[in-house]
């Protein structure tokens, strides 16, 4: 598990997977919950942050959604689980080749990996593959209608609608910010 307490965890919709993060919000751990082994750890930051919420992505559970009080909104790819694909009959064994078009992406590592058995484990971490970033405050996220469309709240009473790219990554791309509670006029 973690090395400090529980803050927030989100299961998948199907159950099969649960998300973890602890009060530091650095490390997110992934699990299977038909197992209980670990699949996945990615790293949201190295600053200590108090994560707000986790989401996965409703339809295929391929993305992990998580925000913080810091106003940036991490997005990570999940890996798929040994139970699901790997032991199913139609998964690729050796005398098979991929269909060409399953092109696979994965989150970013640092490029120093192949050091991985002599530097902090820290050099080593999987980092987010999208990232949306909104004013310093505390944020929720929930996945919209398609797997790559999130949709923010934010504590300053702001909501954005924003996509990112499934191959790419990178920033969002901002779709839609309405201001939902005026600010009050100081007198």
């Amino acid at each position: 598990g973690h090395d400090s307490a529980l803050e927030v965890c989100a299961l998948s919709f199907d159950g099969k997977l649960l998300a973890t993060a602890s009060k530091k919000g650095t490390l997110l751990r992934i699990w299977d919950t038909a197992t209980n082994e670990k699949i996945q750890e990615v790293r949201r930051g190295a600053d200590q942050v108090n994560i707000q919420s986790l989401c996965f992505s409703p339809k295929t559970a391929k993305w992990l959604a998580v925000s913080s009080d810091k106003g940036t909104v991490h997005i990570f790819k999940v890996k798929k689980t040994s139970t699901s694909e790997e032991k199913s009959p139609k998964a690729h064994t050796s005398n098979t080749i991929p269909d060409k078009d399953e092109k696979e992406v994965e989150n970013p590592t640092s490029n120093l990996t192949m050091f991985k058995s002599v530097l902090p484990k820290y050099f080593s971490s999987e980092w987010s593959f999208a990232q949306f970033r909104t004013a310093n405050v505390k944020t929720l996220v929930a996945f919209g209608s398609a797997d790559n469309v999130l949709i923010v709240v934010s504590a300053d009473g702001m909501f954005y609608k924003a996509s990112f790219d499934e191959e790419k990554g990178g920033e969002c791309k901002l779709l839609e910010k309405v201001e939902f509670l005026k600010k009050k006029n100081s007198e």
